[in-house]
C-alpha cells in the first residue's frame, strides 16, 4: 500500500510445530490503514472490516481466540480490551454462533401495544374529546 499511512500492531504468536507444519514461522500482524483493519497471518490477509464496526471486530477478536494463535492477553493488547472480553467473546461466539457477537437491533422487541381496535378507537372520539380524556379512554379500554 504505497503511500498510505500505516499503523501495525504485531500480536504474540507461537512457533509453527517443524513436525507437523514444517520449518515455517507465520507472524500475525494487525493492520489499521484507510479506517480498516487487517488480520494478516504473514501476508495473506485472513480477516478484513471497517475500523468502527464493532460487531465485525467482535467477531475477528472470537475467532482469533478460538484457533488458539495467540493467548487472549495478546489478542487483548492488540485490540485494546480486556483479556476477559476475549474468553467472553470467545464463549459467545461457541454457544450462539456469530450472531450472539453482534448487537441487537434497537428498537420495540414485542409487538405494538396500539391494536387496529385502539386505533378505530380514537379515530371515532378524537373530533369529540379532548387528549386526555382520549388517553384515559384508551388506557381503560386495554385493561
Amino acid at each position: 500500500m504505497e503511500g498510505v499511512a500505516e499503523s501495525t500492531v504485531s500480536l504474540s504468536f507461537f512457533d509453527v510445530d517443524e513436525a507437523t507444519e514444517g520449518p515455517t514461522f507465520q507472524r500475525v500482524t494487525l493492520i489499521e490503514a484507510d479506517g480498516r483493519r487487517s488480520v494478516q497471518i504473514g501476508r495473506l490477509p485472513v480477516y478484513v472490516y471497517e475500523a468502527d464496526d464493532k460487531g465485525a471486530e467482535a467477531v475477528c477478536i472470537a475467532m482469533l481466540s478460538s484457533t488458539n494463535l495467540a493467548d487472549d492477553v495478546a489478542i487483548a493488547s492488540a485490540f485494546g480490551c480486556h483479556r476477559n472480553t476475549v474468553g467472553r467473546l470467545k464463549r459467545r461466539l461457541a454457544n450462539g454462533g456469530v450472531a450472539a457477537l453482534l448487537p441487537a437491533r434497537p428498537g420495540p422487541k414485542g409487538p405494538h401495544k396500539v391494536t387496529p381496535e385502539v386505533i378505530d378507537l380514537i379515530r371515532s372520539q378524537s373530533d369529540q374529546l379532548n387528549v386526555p380524556t382520549l388517553v384515559r379512554l384508551v388506557r381503560s379500554g386495554q385493561e
